[in-house]
């Protein structure tokens, strides 16, 4: 995706849906080719496209400079759930079950996060959830995570070993 850029005077950009290989394995480029319409609402309008496109061109420059990945997430996921309740997909259809499947996904990592970040659970601990949970088929484990964290969970600002709560 290419949105306009910050200080660009033309609000034009593109974005590709990920068609170039059919043969492939990876879930967005099998979900391109079965139906496009969710990566659209994802990356394109309403989503990151359409709101990357508006915050580069807000008149305040804080605003406009401010880059808050949560709220860019936050914003395709609901133009996703917008989509779907709004009868874009009807029932049953492939485009359903990819945002119904990305649903499951997401909530699973949200579980992975808030665990590893308190230390609740090992590294291993969290990769069974996410499989689990996630709905990630088996034969794909070991070509989806690392054998070990590549980053390690940090403790935020209010974290008790922090000594801040």
């Amino acid at each position: 995706m290419n949105p306009p850029g910050v200080y660009d005077k033309d609000a034009t950009g593109f974005y590709f849906i990920p068609t170039y290989n059919p043969q492939s394995k990876n879930f967005y480029i099998r979900a391109g080719i079965e139906d496009p319409r969710p990566i659209l609402g994802h990356e394109g309008i309403p989503g990151h496209f359409l709101q990357l496109s508006i915050a580069n061109h807000l008149p305040n420059e804080i605003r406009r400079q401010h880059d808050d990945n949560l709220f860019i997430e936050g914003w395709a996921l609901y133009g996703e759930e917008m989509l779907l309740r709004t009868g874009l997909y009807p029932d049953n259809s492939p485009a359903q079950g990819q945002i119904l499947r990305l649903s499951r996904y997401r909530s699973a990592r949200i579980g992975v996060d808030v665990n590893l970040h308190t230390g609740r659970w090992s590294f291993e601990q969290a990769v069974k959830y996410f499989m689990e949970a996630g709905g990630l088929i088996a034969r794909r484990r070991k070509a989806k995570l690392p054998a070990r964290p590549q980053i390690r969970p940090r403790r935020s600002a209010t974290s008790p070993a922090n000594g801040r709560s």
